[in-house]
């Protein structure tokens, strides 16, 4: 080949690649407990991995509760570090950087191949609704759009487990979900056993 002097040269030829780093950042989330009743205090968690080939910048979190769900004052943390409330809700209500907690990390950064964990707790306060929707907002690069995430909150309206027997909803209420103590996690009589009261014995 020739280059722009017109000097030939023979063999093979030089080439220039870029390589272009793509972030693709995906939100798994859950609660535990699964099965919230009235009064329920469940820990919900918001897992951001980065699956693209780069590193992201300026990667934000957001969160909308339902009606009927609220946030527990203190409880939000980030890749088990605390994160500070404002004005009594949750950082991640109003939108917060996420980061993956690597050695080193920034906030806004999820490195490829690497994640970042947001925990809080939430309570369930009006459990009429059976099922609530809780939408997350992951922004990868603080510009938006942001990407909507809903997980549906599975709430058992008839508070099994609240101490409390509903008349034709449950057979029984020891004021827990455990099973194999006489009255199951449904609120069913198990066998071999019987149950009177309220709570249940």
């Amino acid at each position: 080949y020739e280059d722009c002097l017109g000097n030939s040269f023979s063999g093979s030829g030089a080439s220039n690649t870029a390589r272009v780093e793509s972030v693709d950042l995906r939100a798994a989330l859950s609660t535990n407990p699964t099965a919230l009743a009235q009064g329920t205090v469940a820990t919900f968690t918001i897992r951001v991995d980065n699956r693209g080939s780069g590193a992201s910048a300026g990667s934000t979190v957001a969160f909308d509760l339902p009606d009927g769900i609220s946030y527990v004052a203190g409880t939000t943390r980030l890749n088990g570090v605390a994160v500070a409330d404002v004005s009594g809700a949750s950082a991640y209500d109003a939108g917060a950087p996420v980061s993956d907690g690597q050695g080193g990390s920034t906030a806004g950064v999820v490195r490829n191949n690497a994640s970042g964990t947001i925990t809080l707790q939430l309570r369930v306060d009006d459990a009429n609704v059976p099922d609530q929707v809780l939408v997350v907002l992951v922004d990868p690069d603080g510009a938006g759009p942001a990407l909507p995430r809903s997980f549906t909150l599975s709430v058992d309206p008839t508070g099994c487990g609240d101490g409390l027997v509903e008349a034709g909803v449950e057979a029984c209420d020891d004021g827990n979900t455990d099973a194999d103590d006489g009255c199951s996690a449904t609120c069913t009589v198990e066998t071999g056993f019987t149950c009177a009261g309220a709570p249940s014995v």
